[in-house]
């Protein structure tokens, strides 16, 4: 315990002496969606910008097009359909149309911009979640008995592939051209593994305490990571097969995203959640957002940057356009004061002031930082007690097959079944007693600084 005092009082004595992050000149930040319901999970590409919306009183996927300042609806299913992703003219998500009382089922569904056509890409009585898209490749989650795991699937030849067949928890793939990353939970704790498709061979990247949440563009990969006891973000280098710490602040940094040679992540730093850039080209820090509210899920694009947003008292999508990008309602560049026509969509706001200065460093900001690991730890609890209920309900399904049946060959694989749902539960089982054994602690840790 001494040893982790030791380590949070430098990392945050440093932290009062390091620069404070500038605001960035010349951005323009935009609100995209200004309806009084929940919008979440952005996602962009070029001048598209999806997200997941329950104006409707149930979610469906709608969509921006910043170059008509037009928005779409592209789902109207009375089932919910959550997490879009999109490149080129193509929007996947997570749809639970065919969901039944017995099975938890959601798939992945299509939707093509060009011929205006959607498409059921999984079929599975299982879950397939968390959709990713680059180029003619999508990544999903899939939780199919005996093989589960990350899988992909190839929209040029119609084909899955399944990744990782290891039986422990993977959760949030994404990909760009032939490299899949994940977080994986094999090792006891989360690490993020890649797959290369050229190779077919995988690779552990990260072998510290808990790192999570990966995104991959190019050569960089990035994640959220906990070696040092509190949440910073990492980068790792694919040419040079080194790794580098983007953050060193003693507040919580998490939910990074990367494009070209920036990475975008939220930030706990000033007593809120704000987002926050870094240009590996220059290696300087930038604050995005700099008003009181919450910002949260950021992702990037060439120089757009997209977040949800609840300054208006509900979770809306707002952009900031970096300076010197692509306007593509104007077709020059971005930047500077672009009021623009009045369309009667979302407006833009001007430039952000400058962020406020910082605020004094206390005990109670580090107390704070460490009751937002709590909770974070808590809700992966809940996360892992969920995906147990769904698993003993099929251990059930298939004990009372097993007995109901005089095929021996059916009564051997239901059994074989049987013992792979036993494992896995108890694999996930071991990860809630790890995370509660780091509540543990971190409680400890906050007691005593009181």
């Amino acid at each position: 315990m001494r040893r982790i005092l030791s380590v949070l009082l430098i990392t945050f004595l440093l932290s009062i002496y390091m620069p404070q992050a500038s605001a960035l000149e010349g951005m323009v930040e935009r609100q995209i969606t200004s309806n009084y319901a929940t919008q979440r999970f952005p996602s962009i590409y070029k001048d598209k910008i999806v997200w997941e919306d329950w104006r409707n009183g149930r979610s469906n996927i709608y969509m921006y097009d910043l170059s008509t300042n037009t928005e779409r609806q592209i789902t109207d299913n009375i089932a919910d359909q959550e997490r879009p992703s999109i490149y080129g003219d193509k929007i996947v998500w997570e749809d639970w149309r065919n969901k039944t009382d017995a099975d938890q089922n959601s798939d992945i569904y299509l939707y093509d911009l060009s011929t205006n056509t959607e498409r059921q890409i999984t079929s599975s009585v299982d879950s397939q979640k968390y959709p990713y898209i680059n180029g003619d490749k999508i990544v999903y989650i899939d939780d199919r008995a005996n093989e589960g795991g990350v899988y992909v699937y190839n929209l040029s030849t119609n084909t899955e592939k399944h990744i990782s067949t290891n039986s422990a928890v993977q959760w949030d793939p994404n990909i760009s051209g032939n490299k899949i990353v994940w977080e994986d939970w094999r090792n006891e704790d989360r690490d993020v593994y890649m797959y290369d498709l050229l190779t077919d061979t995988e690779t552990r990247l990260t072998t510290d305490d808990d790192q999570g949440l990966p995104a991959i563009s190019g050569n960089n990969i990035v994640y959220e990571d906990n070696r040092n006891v509190n949440w910073d973000i990492y980068l790792y280098d694919l040419s040079t097969n080194t790794e580098k710490q983007i953050t060193t602040s003693a507040s919580y940094e998490g939910f990074p995203a990367t494009y070209g040679d920036k990475v975008v992540w939220e930030d706990g730093r000033n007593g809120t959640i704000d987002i926050y850039m870094y240009d590996l080209s220059t290696n300087t820090e930038s604050q995005i957002t700099t008003d009181s509210s919450r910002h949260w899920d950021p992702v990037i694009f060439e120089d757009k940057i997209v977040w949800e947003d609840d300054r208006n008292g509900n979770w809306d999508i707002y952009m900031a356009d970096l300076p010197g990008g692509v306007d593509y309602d104007s077709g020059g560049n971005s930047g500077g004061d672009n009021t623009g026509p009045d369309t009667g969509g979302p407006t833009i706001i001007k430039p952000p002031a400058p962020p406020a200065p910082a605020p004094t460093v206390n005990n109670q900001r580090l107390i704070n930082t460490l009751n937002k690991h709590v909770r974070n730890l808590r809700k992966r609890i809940a996360r892992l007690n969920k995906e147990i209920k769904g698993l003993k309900k099929k251990l059930k399904k298939a004990a009372g097959k097993r007995k109901r049946t005089l095929n021996i060959k059916i009564r051997r694989a239901t059994g074989k079944r049987i013992q792979t749902l036993k494992k896995k539960i108890g694999k996930i089982k071991q990860q809630i007693k790890i995370s509660r054994r780091k509540i543990s602690q971190l409680k400890k840790l906050i007691k005593r600084m009181k």
